[in-house]
């Protein structure tokens, strides 16, 4: 997913053509009906009858390498994308991974497909990733008294249970990919997938993931390839099975069941020393369910840094080095935008620190899928939107204003973004637009670089639903910071006594400490920065009844302190202490401006 490779053939930004906030096609199922019209067939005999005539989704361009077995290679661009045949559309698709050589030296904005995308073909059907699915999915998770009935599902006892991808533990609705196994029951590569060149042994790793019904089902498989051109399909001996991440799961499931992931690799600003035979990777992952009842968006936020893909691809729980601390960024209590897919991974600089920040765009509805009556999902206008994982400071943040939003009835909203500078050497937004007639196509804007620092934000926020304590945290380039934070309340909770001299036992002690200068994750703070002792700010204790005179509640978070600070440095630390022998679980919400 490198950025860093020149074109042979730049294409000038003369902005007449290419004006900022223009947008133009890149692949559409009428316009590039020609294109797509290809019957091919996959490794196991199953005809797929194009390769996006209903509906194409989830453009990605991605950079190989600039040789193939010591020699030039033609076209070390590719484009990939998830199509589905005629006849289908965005509510009842079956999504396969195709993918075509880029001729970046005659792109120009709004050409037809066919004139610089070469060579189109299969990367992987829906009917192959079924098959492995279901097999590796039985095989991990055996009957123990029902034989299984062509798939996994209502057969699979509750409980079961696997050494390294954890128990199946949701009372009486065990995972279920069964219908993957045909076009007649769904079967539809419809979350997201990643290609990631493995520099090690010169070959590719696919990630790609499912839309499952329920938390029990792993979502996100791997097939390696070692055919980096991937001149025919994906067969069963290239698949490595599920992804084996436990860590941010919150009870929720012991495996990863959400289709919202991103990844890139090698990564790029290189926090953990390279190391021979290791690459290393850095990923987002949105999971949870929102508002507790729509699973089909994310109700955390978190990203992280893997050690190694190569050696084990599947095992990210094993690699993990660095991550977003504690619930990473909690959306949904918070009042965030809600991330539907997740989108590509790069690098910004921040304006007062010598240190960088990873940046991932994901694309989120308008209006939050909370509704009077009914909280079911609400696929709305749908806008581009950003969130900062800094590796120093361990902390995930959000930008409080869109990338790019819907422009109308016929463009609805806009999905799956990719931040590149492919084919022309200009920077561009790359997404699908989505319209009320479940069309889908693939776009791309192109945009002011600038416009994803975190400084072109108004605020950046900086929410979690469990805090660490101390948390620690850049100021993104902000001057100005406000704070809320609450302390939850767990059952048991021991009130204040009511006492004459008031005594603010229970009362919280807040240290707000600042770190400016250089700070990265191997060397810390520099200097006199580590040693400043802060600023103190007194909390509010807790009442011994509430205004209707019952005693303090035992399920709620409780808001003890709120403050505000100016002239920000590059860093800074929140310490949180009290006397109270209840313990303290922070939360809330920074904000920065």
């Amino acid at each position: 997913m490198s950025q860093g490779y020149v074109p042979r053939s730049v294409f000038t930004p003369n902005f007449a053509v290419a004006p900022v906030g223009g947008r133009f096609i890149l692949l559409d199922p009428v316009r590039d009906a020609n294109f797509l019209n290809k019957p091919t067939t996959d490794a196991l005999g199953n005809t797929i009858p194009d390769m996006g005539l209903g509906v194409v989704d989830n453009g990605v361009f991605f950079y190989t390498s600039q040789t193939l077995n010591g020699a030039p290679r033609p076209y070390p661009v590719k484009f990939f994308w998830i199509g589905s045949p005629a006849g289908t559309n965005d509510a009842n698709d079956n999504f396969s991974i195709f993918m075509a050589d880029v001729d970046e030296s005659v792109f120009k904005p709004g050409a037809q497909a066919s004139e610089w995308l070469l060579n189109p073909r299969l990367v992987l059907s829906t009917l192959q990733a079924g098959k492995d699915i279901i097999n590796w999915f039985d095989a991990n998770y055996p009957y123990t008294s029902v034989p299984p009935s062509g798939g996994v599902g209502q057969e699979t006892p509750n409980g079961q249970s696997n050494s390294t991808y954890g128990t199946l533990s949701t009372g009486g609705s065990p995972g279920n990919v069964s219908r993957m196994a045909s076009f007649s029951t769904g079967s539809s590569i419809d979350g997201q997938f990643w290609p990631v060149y493995d520099y090690v042994d010169n070959s590719i790793i696919l990630y790609f993931s499912i839309k499952t019904p329920n938390p029990n089902t792993t979502s996100v498989y791997c097939y390696k390839t070692t055919d980096t051109e991937i001149r025919t399909p994906l067969t069963s001996s290239q698949f490595l099975g599920g992804i084996y991440l436990t860590q941010f799961n919150f009870g929720v499931s012991s495996i990863p069941y959400s289709h919202r992931f991103s990844i890139i690799s090698p990564d790029p600003l290189v926090t953990t020393p390279r190391v021979a035979g290791k690459q290393s990777a850095v990923f987002f992952y949105a999971f949870g369910a929102f508002d507790n009842s729509t699973p089909a968006h994310g109700k955390w936020l978190q990203a992280g840094v893997l050690s190694d893909i190569h050696t084990s691809p599947t095992n990210w729980q094993g690699n993990i080095t660095l991550n977003a601390a504690g619930g990473g960024g909690g959306v949904d209590v918070s009042g965030q935008y809600n991330p539907d897919k997740l989108g590509s991974i790069f690098v910004v600089p921040q304006g007062n620190t010598t240190s960088a920040c990873y940046a991932c765009l994901y694309n989120a509805t308008t209006d939050r899928d909370i509704r009077s009556g009914s909280n079911a999902v609400v696929i709305n206008a749908m806008q581009i939107r950003i969130a900062y994982f800094h590796p120093a400071a361990n902390v995930l943040a959000f930008g409080s204003d869109p990338i790019s939003f819907a422009s109308g009835v016929g463009t609805i909203g806009h999905c799956r973004p990719q931040f590149t500078t492919y084919p022309d050497g200009v920077p561009k937004i790359i997404y699908n637009d989505f319209a009320f007639d479940q069309s889908l196509k693939t776009a791309m804007e192109y945009i002011d670089p600038q416009v994803l620092r975190p400084e072109h934000h108004r605020k950046i926020y900086i929410t979690e639903d469990t805090w660490p304590n101390p948390i620690f945290f850049s100021t993104f380039g902000k001057k100005k910071l406000f704070a809320r934070i609450y302390f939850i309340v767990a059952s048991g909770v021991v009130p204040p006594t009511n006492n004459p001299q008031n005594d603010p036992q229970y009362a919280p002690i807040i240290q707000i400490a600042e770190f400016d200068g250089s700070f990265d994750y191997s060397t810390g703070a520099y200097y006199l920065n580590n040693d400043d002792v802060g600023t103190l700010v007194l909390g509010t204790q807790e009442p011994t009844v509430g205004l209707n005179g019952a005693g303090p509640t035992t399920n709620i978070d409780i808001k003890q302190v709120e403050f505000s600070a100016e002239d920000l440095p590059a860093y800074m630390g929140i310490l949180m202490r009290a006397q109270s022998t209840n313990s303290i679980g922070p939360e809330g919400v920074i904000v920065l401006e």
